[in-house]
């Protein structure tokens, strides 16, 4: 199987491994590939071939969205509480 990222299509990149002597060998650098179950738009399951990086952004996107809700909920508290008070910080 191909060692490509099904989502943004990165793969393997080439290179040197160099010594303490400057002996310079060709490598071969692997993308960071993880297994990971997928819903199908049809129903039912299937696994894709994912680089940490995509999933990484889903998280973190996941995690401000969720802190941005969070917050809008948390001001909403802070004007009916206290209304001189409409700068927070939110930590998390």
């Amino acid at each position: 199987m191909a060692k490509r990222c099904e989502i943004c299509g990165k793969g393997p990149q080439f290179g040197n491994n160099v010594s303490h002597a400057n002996n310079k060998t060709r490598r071969r650098f692997e993308p960071n590939l993880q297994p990971v179950r997928v819903k199908l738009p049809g129903g039912g399951n299937g696994r894709m071939k994912v680089t940490a990086s995509p999933m990484l952004s889903e998280t973190r996107k996941f995690k401000t969205s969720r802190k941005n809700a969070m917050a809008s909920r948390l001001r909403g508290v802070l004007k009916t509480t206290c209304p001189s008070r409409s700068m927070f910080v939110c930590v998390g």
